[in-house]
């Protein structure tokens, strides 16, 4: 996309094709250099470190076992060293990452066999598919949306890679806004913005801290906690034990046949669930009522046999949850 212009039911596009596009809605999910953040005129805070210089490339690595990942490194200095790490469905390709030497400015295959044979003889790469030299950003827009265009993934929020938060966050960020534009209410796809970016600015702050570890080398850089899972990501803006904006817990349940099934698979799709405890549920798509074990009802509803989901919710008869089709609870009402 090279050009794009907003309007009050749409957004038109003109891309590199010469092609131009109209739509409700344009999401650029376009990368760290995002071309729609800039043309949005977005600011994109923070900070490259420059001293920190790893060389990356994916290559071939004649006379490695392509089943298992490799670390060489000197028995002095353990922590310094080349990681090689197989790469599914590709022709025995592994990943190369190591610290990039002082003075060394360019990616070319010999300067990765090179550095390689700092460490270990022997091992000979060849068919080079891509390499670059990465510094670690830490980076975080200043909007994630304006109007009708919104930002998602890394062109929204960039960060190290400790942590493994990249992927789990780009997609939390897509089921997040998906939703809401299927939705279109204004009002949802303004709270896009205020959830993930607080989620996104927390994760920068996480995976920052863990690189500090590994360049500090310390004992437990290499060790990881609940932060690093996201599971205990929280939309909430009021108290309470478990209140809309959490995350939906799940709990064993049986069916109307006797079935063991799970709260999670009445969440599974694009839409939201409604779940109703002791009593009858509302005549709507997707709506259950939660009963104790001897009762049933003339709707949809599960039985609560051992009590966990009743717990989970916190729950009492005539308790209503709305499970938003991301996961997270949307209302509470008793």
């Amino acid at each position: 996309m090279i050009y794009r212009h907003p309007h009050a039911d749409g957004v038109t596009a003109r891309l590199s094709t010469g092609e131009t596009v109209r739509a409700r809605y344009l999401v650029g999910a376009d990368g760290a250099g995002s071309t729609v953040r800039k043309a949005l005129g977005i600011p994109f805070t923070g900070t490259t470190d420059a001293a920190m210089r790893m060389l990356i490339g994916d290559v071939a690595a004649d006379g490695l076992d392509h089943a298992w990942a490799h670390w060489f490194a000197h028995g002095s200095d353990p922590m310094h060293g080349v990681h090689l790490s197989p790469q599914p469905d590709t022709d025995r390709l592994f990943q190369f990452h190591a610290p990039l030497p002082e003075g060394v400015t360019d990616d070319s295959l010999d300067t990765l066999q090179d550095i390689l044979d700092g460490f270990v003889t022997g091992v000979r790469l060849s068919r080079p598919a891509w390499s670059s030299i990465w510094r670690p950003n830490v980076r975080l827009a200043e909007r994630f949306h304006v109007g009708r265009v919104f930002l998602a993934g890394d062109a929204a929020h960039a960060h190290p890679p400790t942590g493994g938060q990249g992927l789990n966050t780009g997609v939390q960020d897509a089921y997040n806004l998906g939703w809401k534009l299927a939705d279109g209410s204004p009002e949802l796809l303004d709270s896009y913005e205020s959830e993930r970016r607080a989620t996104a600015a927390r994760v920068l702050r996480i995976s920052s801290e863990l690189l500090q570890r590994l360049k500090d080398k310390t004992e437990d850089a290499h060790e990881r906690d609940e932060s690093t899972r996201q599971l205990d990501v929280t939309y909430r803006t009021s108290e309470g034990r478990i209140v809309p904006g959490d995350r939906a817990p799940d709990a064993p349940v049986l069916d109307a046949d006797g079935k063991e099934t799970r709260l999670f698979d009445l969440y599974r799709g694009p839409h939201p669930t409604r779940l109703t405890f002791g009593l009858l549920a509302p005549d709507e798509p997707h709506a259950y009522a939660v009963l104790r074990p001897g009762r049933s009802s003339p709707g949809p509803y599960v039985i609560d046999a051992a009590g966990h989901a009743h717990a989970a919710y916190d729950a009492s008869d005539g308790t209503s949850v709305v499970i938003r089709p991301d996961g997270y609870i949307g209302a509470r009402s008793n």
